[in-house]
């Protein structure tokens, strides 16, 4: 991106230099990859939340499963959690992420379809949408898409 004005004939300001480098640098920044931390049984698992398909409630915690071509990586399907879904959904803070159930939360960047009662992730996994998460679930998907497909995100 800056280095568009490096090929013009005009001299470079301090101001404009400055100005595109931070605008460079904000965009590495955003792009760098997030992980959630996760300690079962004395095993810690550092999870990329792009491998990350959903996470369900679970007896005394939650299962976060993984995308099929990450498994190999963390050597399992799933990855057990002490922590409350809901706590787990707060530490991920991320867009990406919506709760589709009250029992589940999903990954919007692994949905290959959704109907109004349903979503079908990558690796061929079906959920169901509740009633009461279907319009909210429905918005955010939109404003996922729009996002993801925004012309400057793909700078």
């Amino acid at each position: 991106y800056m280095f568009k004005s490096l090929f013009k004939s005009e001299p470079l300001s301090k101001e404009k230099i400055e100005r595109e480098v931070k605008e460079v640098l904000e965009k590495m920044v955003s792009k760098q990859k997030k992980y959630y931390s996760s300690l079962h049984c004395g095993v810690r698992y550092n999870i990329n939340y792009a491998d990350i398909l959903y996470v369900s409630l679970a007896i005394r915690g939650c299962e976060i499963w993984i995308l099929s071509d990450a498994q190999a990586k963390y050597k399992c399907k799933k990855i057990y959690s002490d922590e409350s879904i809901r706590n787990i959904y707060e530490v991920l803070n991320d867009k990406r992420f919506i709760f589709a159930h009250n029992s589940y939360f999903i990954n919007l960047q692994h949905v290959i379809k959704s109907c109004r009662t349903e979503v079908q992730l990558k690796d061929g996994v079906n959920l169901t949408i509740a009633r009461s998460k279907g319009e909210e679930f429905r918005e955010r998907m939109l404003e996922y898409s729009a996002h993801k497909y925004d012309r400057k995100n793909m700078i």
